[in-house]
């Protein structure tokens, strides 16, 4: 037997008002959210080899420092996306803007080099949650008008890459 499953007519913004409104609404919320995310690994740049260097790290180490954070949310991306699908994608970003912020406390506070790459690897844990952000992108944008909301996520990285190393740069005279 085969079974025939039937697409429901999609709705335009017009016709649906609701997830218009939703979005304007999120849309400032999830980029602030990605905007931080990638602050806290561009603002560094900078700053981390001389603070590591403080610590006795060697240029390996430094090296590690910023390996550390990919590879966290090389891992914790696919994580947090699948986390987000069973708990809500809100719980979600609130959890992992928490975490970013205990992160960059551990790293202002970090006093040997052990600290600070264990600060590095929780801020690259929760800064994993932009697949979280894509999803709520997605959820809360009609499919005419997705490719915008995906323009936007990489407008606010890219953003924040311009403005990080700057002002890491002026954080670290």
């Amino acid at each position: 037997a085969s079974y025939r499953i039937e697409k429901a007519p999609s709705m335009t913004a017009s016709e649906n008002p609701e997830p218009s409104r939703r979005y304007r609404l999120a849309l400032p919320i999830v980029l602030f959210t990605i905007l931080i995310d990638f602050l806290g690994l561009s603002i560094l740049i900078p700053v981390l080899p001389i603070y590591a260097e403080t610590l006795g790290a060697s240029r390996t180490e430094i090296g590690l420092l910023f390996a550390v954070y990919a590879l966290a949310q090389l891992f914790f991306i696919p994580a947090w996306g699948a986390l987000s699908d069973r708990i809500g994608r809100r719980p979600v970003i609130l959890i992992s803007l928490v975490g970013i912020l205990c992160a960059f406390l551990m790293l202002a506070a970090a006093d040997t080099l052990a600290l600070l790459i264990l600060a590095r690897l929780l801020g690259g844990i929760f800064a994993a949650n932009i697949s979280t952000a894509q999803a709520i992108m997605t959820d809360l944008t009609p499919p005419e008008a997705r490719s915008k909301a995906m323009g936007w996520i990489g407008a606010t990285i890219g953003l924040a890459f311009v403005i990080g190393p700057a002002l890491g740069g002026i954080l670290a005279t």
